[in-house]
């Protein structure tokens, strides 16, 4: 007697095998997307060690759609795409705490209401891009209502964050280049004051672990 399909199987042409074929077949042939172009590089350790990673995220990913594969038949198109996005990028990742990122992302999408992922294109272009330092500051600092990058600490509230350090300052740059840090409107006149922006809210919920 045949054995009835489970969820996963029926969307086998999506999610599951995509996941588990597909995308680990890539890495099979091709680990680094440079390496199809200097295969001599796929030999490096380095090359190596990314593969070994990326294989593991992967095989986590297959646990985490099988663990809720009744969600995974009802996903919406937004959550679809962003966990394909996430997908996508772990292939071009060699951070293990962007890694990390990623697999959570995919598992809280799953978990989230698609209504509330409804800035699916701008979410996941900034979930892509974005590094792991700048994820951290991200969850660190989302407490504080405003940045000041600068050196003026005159007059500060104390709900406000001053940026210093040249390390924070880069983050910043990089999280405004997102569009996650936005020029405080209030203050035009004061170039270094900013404020996260509504989308901020929803990829720290989906960064969680």
């Amino acid at each position: 007697m045949l054995k009835k399909e489970s969820a996963i199987e029926k969307i086998s042409g999506s999610l599951s095998t995509e996941f588990s074929t597909t995308f680990l077949a890539t890495i099979s042939s091709s680990t680094i997307p440079v390496a199809a172009f200097l295969p001599t590089l796929s030999n490096s350790l380095a090359s190596q060690r990314f593969k070994k990673r990326v294989e593991e995220a992967f095989e986590d990913i297959k646990l985490i759609l099988q663990a809720h594969e009744n969600k995974i038949v009802q996903l919406g198109d937004a959550q679809f795409k962003l966990i394909n996005e996430c997908a996508l990028a772990i292939l071009q990742t060699t951070d293990q705490k962007k890694l990390n990122y990623l697999k959570s992302v995919i598992k809280n999408a799953i978990l989230t209401d698609e209504d509330d992922l409804n800035d699916g294109v701008f979410l996941s272009r900034a979930i892509r891009d974005i590094s792991a330092a700048e994820a951290n500051f991200l969850i660190k600092n989302f407490k504080y209502s405003t940045i000041k990058i600068g050196d003026e600490e005159n007059g500060l509230d104390t709900d406000c964050l001053l940026i210093q350090n040249s390390e924070d300052k880069l983050i910043c740059s990089g999280l405004i280049s997102l569009g996650l840090l936005i020029q405080n409107s209030e203050m035009f006149w004061n170039h270094g004051v900013y404020n996260f922006s509504g989308l901020v809210a929803k990829l720290i919920v989906l960064l969680h672990d």
